[in-house]
């Protein structure tokens, strides 16, 4: 994990899922790209658990990608409200 004052860059995992899916239901940040928001926030959940297991789906290793929250007045944007320790 890195973290700054104001942002924080750590590996994507399942529990990220509850705060990122409303961010990630909005359909205007796919207009340029080629998939479709997540369906429900137990869906996105399942992506993320997959995802945190670095391997890819014929069991390759594969990289964990990262996920950003930006703290505002205290508060983190995705509505965590609670700023981890390092």
């Amino acid at each position: 994990m890195i973290e700054t004052e104001r942002l924080r860059c750590e590996p994507v995992t399942a529990s990220h899922a509850s705060a990122m899916f409303e961010v990630l239901a909005d359909e205007r940040i796919y207009r340029y790209l080629p998939s479709d928001p997540p369906e429900s926030v137990e869906a996105l959940r399942k992506r993320y658990e997959f995802l945190s297991s670095g391997r890819s789906p014929d069991g390759h290793p594969a990289p964990v990608p990262p996920t950003l929250t930006y703290h505002k007045e205290g508060r983190t944007a995705d509505g965590s409200g609670e700023r981890r320790q390092p």
